[in-house]
Order: C-alpha cells, then sequence, then structure tokens
C-alpha cells in the first residue's frame, strides 16, 4: 500500500469502520469476473477480512487466482453524492483466525449472542 497521510488513513479507518459490506471482484478459472457482496472487517493496518463458506463461487475462484479487486460505496441521490473506497490486490486463506474472529464480533454483535451463528462463523474460511 502506498503511503497515506496521517488525515487520509483516519477519513479511511473511519469509512471502514461505517460500513459493514463490500463488492469482492474475482477471476473464474474462465477468466471471467465475477462480483459478491461480502461482510467485512478491518484491522488497525486497514487490512480487510472477510469469511466465507469454501464452495462459494469466489472462493473458489481464488482457489485459482489471488488477485481481486474489490469497492465500498456511500450511496447517493445524486451523481456527485455517491462516494467511497475501491481498491485491488491479493487475497488469502488465514491459517490463524482468533484475530479475526473477534474483529468480527466487535463490528456484528450478533454473533456473540446466538451460538449457532458462532459455530457457523467458525466453520467458514478466512
Amino acid at each position: 500500500m502506498n503511503q497515506l497521510s496521517r488525515d487520509h488513513r483516519v477519513e479511511i479507518e473511519s469509512f471502514l469502520s461505517e460500513h459493514k459490506a463490500f463488492c469482492l471482484s474475482t477471476i473464474s478459472v474462465e477468466n471471467q469476473v465475477s462480483s459478491a457482496p461480502l461482510y467485512y472487517v478491518h484491522d488497525d493496518f486497514l487490512k480487510l477480512y472477510f469469511c466465507s463458506d469454501e464452495t462459494a463461487e469466489h472462493s473458489v475462484n481464488l482457489v485459482l487466482h489471488k488477485n481481486v479487486a474489490a469497492s465500498i460505496y456511500r450511496e447517493g441521490h445524486t451523481f456527485s453524492e455517491i462516494n467511497g473506497l475501491q481498491m485491488k490486490g491479493q487475497c488469502e486463506v488465514l491459517t490463524e483466525t482468533s484475530k479475526v474472529r473477534d474483529l468480527y464480533i466487535n463490528k456484528f454483535n450478533e454473533l456473540s449472542e446466538n451460538e449457532t451463528m458462532l459455530k457457523r462463523f467458525d466453520a467458514l474460511k478466512m
């Protein structure tokens, strides 16, 4: 990631905290672009994390192509109001997920209150 000014970093952190979902674009085996809306969390380094079933199309695509693009945006009623973040990079499966699990529980309170959701969450890949 390019170096960010302190002001830009604070603005991005605030934007990421305000929103819960992003659109992830991946590349299929047929070299076709596919997009999926997903819930995300982020860490202090502005890295984004998501969890997903390993059979989901985007998860299957990530086994073949690690390059991704994503966007998070604020909708508006006029052209001048729409704004957001667009990013590209590489995606990988995590082996240590406890930190991300905690980030999810902090952002999505309903996870901590629902044992069934927690078990399902723990079974997903990140």
